[in-house]
C-alpha cells in the first residue's frame, strides 16, 4: 500500500502504532470512525486487525507513508513515549497533523509527576521501562504545538489521591515490573497527594479553527468531569 492508495481509500482515521486495536476501538466509539487503517511495525498485529475489522499495514510510522490530508483524523495511543527522543515526538506530531484534515489525538503516559513521586520514594511502574525512551510532559507537547500556532488542548488524566494506586511502586522495585503486588514487591511509602498526581495525558490538536469548533463540544462530553485541562490554546 503506497501514499496514493492510502489517500484514495477514504479512511476516517489512521491509527499509528495500532498494536491490539484499543485506540482503533476508541476512535470508533468516541468519534464515529467507520473505516480505519492501523499502522504498526509488528506484523503480529494483523491478527488483531482481522479480528476487529480494520485494515492493517505493517510499516514503520516514520517511513513517511502518509500523504497530506489523507484521512479525517490521526490517532496515537501509548505511542509517543516509544519515540527515541523529543525531536522525534515533534516530528511525529507534525507528520500526523499534515496527514489529518481535522484533528490529531494522542493519549500516552506523562512524566509531569515523576519528580514529585521520586521525592516521596515512589515511581510509576512504567516510568523506567526500557522501551519508554521519550519522557514526555504536558509542557513538552504544549511547547511543540504552541510555537507553531496550532490549536490544541491537553488534559491530565489517571489521577491518584494516594500511593495505594497500583501503578505506583517503591523506588526499590526492580525495573520492568507491572502493577504493584504487596506479596511480590518491596513495601512502598504511604503518601496522600494534595493535589492529586496524574499519570496520563490526552492531547487534541486541530488542523484549523473550523475543526476546533466542530469537535471541541464533543470533548466537553468525553473529558469534562474527570480530566483537568493543563493547557488550551486556540489561536485566532
Amino acid at each position: 500500500m503506497n501514499e496514493q492508495q492510502i489517500k484514495n481509500a477514504g479512511y476516517d482515521a489512521i491509527d499509528l502504532g495500532c498494536a491490539h486495536g484499543n485506540t482503533v476501538q476508541f476512535a470508533r466509539d468516541a468519534f464515529g470512525a467507520k473505516k480505519i487503517l492501523g499502522i504498526d511495525q509488528r506484523g503480529v498485529h494483523h491478527k488483531d486487525a482481522k479480528r476487529m475489522g480494520f485494515d492493517f499495514l505493517k510499516a514503520d510510522v516514520l517511513d513517511d507513508l502518509l500523504d497530506d490530508d489523507c484521512t479525517k483524523f490521526v490517532t496515537m495511543g501509548h505511542f509517543l513515549e516509544h519515540m527515541p527522543d523529543l525531536d522525534s515526538v515533534d516530528l511525529v506530531l507534525m507528520y500526523a497533523l499534515e496527514a489529518a484534515t481535522e484533528f490529531v489525538y494522542a493519549g500516552n503516559p506523562t512524566w509531569d509527576c515523576v519528580p514529585r513521586l521520586k521525592r516521596h520514594g515512589l515511581k510509576y511502574y512504567w516510568a523506567e521501562w526500557a522501551d519508554h525512551l521519550a519522557h514526555v510532559t504536558t509542557k513538552d507537547i504544549h511547547r511543540i504545538l504552541s510555537r507553531r500556532g496550532i490549536a490544541h488542548v491537553i488534559f491530565a488524566s489517571g489521577h491518584a489521591a494516594n500511593s495505594t494506586d497500583l501503578d505506583m511502586h517503591s523506588l526499590k522495585s526492580p525495573n520492568g515490573v507491572a502493577h504493584y503486588d504487596a506479596k511480590q514487591h518491596p513495601p512502598k511509602p504511604m503518601v496522600t497527594f494534595v493535589p492529586s498526581v496524574f499519570k496520563e495525558m490526552t492531547v487534541f490538536a486541530w488542523k484549523d479553527r473550523q475543526a476546533w469548533l466542530k469537535w471541541r463540544p464533543k470533548l466537553n462530553v468525553l473529558y469534562g468531569k474527570h480530566h483537568r485541562i493543563m493547557y488550551e490554546e486556540i489561536p485566532e
